[in-house]
């Protein structure tokens, strides 16, 4: 039999993303150079759903979603130079600051084992193994401020059932 369970909670979060390009001439001359920063961080309300289905009495697979929407502050710092190599080279400096709203949606796939439970026990230990994938709409990239982020890797934790 499945069991499911529906939860709701806040988040924070932060990324901070760096670009650097610099072009060298023969010498190991400076001639060009580009340095951007991203930095992008939120606080807001959370969702998430869960289903688990037992195969033992202590073996089972889980499915978990989440999805956030945050509130924020963005920040862009971009430094340009051309032609570094001659005395009239070209400065470009751009900082911008905004107000920024971006959303964070999860999944994971998994096993997770228990421990067998005992009557009058109130705390079970239990370990879990999954696949995970996030999606950070809105996000910017290392190199922009619009666009999105995406990971995607294993996730192994513990915890007790209560």
């Amino acid at each position: 039999c499945w069991q499911f369970g529906l939860g709701g909670d806040v988040r924070y979060a932060c990324t901070e993303q760096t670009y650097q390009a610099e072009i060298r001439e023969t010498g190991n001359v400076l001639r060009d150079d580009i340095n951007f920063r991203h930095s992008l961080e939120g606080f807001g309300p959370t969702i998430s759903f869960e289903a688990y289905r037992p195969w033992t009495p202590q073996i089972g697979s889980f499915v978990k979603a989440r999805g956030s929407l945050l509130f924020g502050d963005g920040s862009s710092n971009l430094t340009a130079g051309e032609d570094l190599d001659v005395a009239n080279s070209f400065i470009t400096r751009n900082i911008t600051e905004r107000d920024d709203v971006f959303s964070i949606g999860e999944i994971q796939l998994g096993v997770r084992w228990h421990a067998q439970q005992y009557r009058g026990r109130v705390l079970t230990p239990f370990v879990t193994t999954a696949m995970e994938g996030q999606l950070w709409q809105g996000a910017g990239n290392a190199t922009s401020e619009e666009g999105n982020l995406g990971f995607f890797g294993m996730n192994v934790g513990t915890g007790f059932i209560w």
